[in-house]
């Protein structure tokens, strides 16, 4: 029905004519359709029923993961899109607690509750707001750069640690640690009496050399079990595991 409009005024009622329509026969993929002035003779323009046969659809590849990778890599703390960001040792990760929430049943427990002592994990608390005004939480006796594995794992589903023939980062701090302490450890075992006056730097050494291969000799025996989580407690992998399952990582930690 269309309104015909020059019959009678537009301010009282309006006169309308009647069209009937009838489906037109072999007409199944029209694309246009034109008449002559007296509505008498038409044309339809359809399209080509092998046009789909001869076409196959392109399906463009997912980028959802790079994507998300991206986002990570370019989130900063003075930017607009971040809402959390936590400080580990002396790094900063600022993220976005929707993708954590989804993610990780503690962050979900830590950032959308209302009572943050809901999590289990006492090394992790509420610590005032970043630079940009948002929540800043501080993890402690945490490695700052396996949490950023656990940021990758949490955001990618994939963790570069766990590619094979990936070189995992260093962790400096701890290894300084180690050096300092056995530096010192050294120099304790060091023997300054009056004997060692005369004798050369070396000898000195030398001597000491010796008398610490003695002692672990003597002391050489079936390893404990605290040596044993020492060398689980220095694998970078070992590491990031335990703290997978601290966070409820179950795919990362197995």
């Amino acid at each position: 029905e269309h309104p015909i409009s020059d019959s009678v005024p537009a301010d009282i009622h309006s006169v309308y004519e009647r069209i009937s329509l009838e489906k037109l026969a072999f007409i199944h993929r029209a694309v246009s359709v034109t008449t002559d002035p007296n509505g008498c003779n038409f044309a339809v323009l359809q399209s080509d029923p092998k046009t789909s046969l001869y076409e196959i659809p392109v399906v463009s590849s997912s980028v959802f993961v790079e994507d998300f990778e991206k986002l990570l890599n370019e989130v900063d703390e003075m930017d607009s899109i971040h809402d959390v960001t936590f400080l580990v040792g002396s790094q900063s990760f600022p993220a976005h607690k929707y993708i954590l929430a989804m993610k990780c049943d503690v962050f979900r427990k830590l950032l959308l509750s209302a009572d943050n002592n809901q999590v289990d994990l006492p090394e992790i608390y509420q610590n005032g707001e970043d630079s940009a005004g948002c929540d800043l939480f501080v993890i402690e006796k945490v490695s700052p750069i396996l949490f950023s594995y656990i940021l990758q794992f949490v955001y990618t589903d994939k963790c570069d640690m766990l590619v094979h023939g990936h070189r995992p980062r260093c962790i400096q701090k701890e290894k300084i640690e180690e050096n300092q302490d056995a530096i010192i450890s050294d120099f304790k075992q060091l023997n300054f009496h009056e004997n060692v006056k005369g004798k050369s730097a070396y000898e000195v050494y030398r001597n000491n050399q010796i008398t610490a291969d003695n002692d672990k000799k003597k002391g050489k025996g079936k390893p404990s079990k605290k040596s044993k989580n020492v060398s689980e407690d220095s694998s970078p992998v070992k590491m990031l595991q335990t703290l997978a399952r601290k966070f409820g990582l179950s795919n990362l930690s197995s």
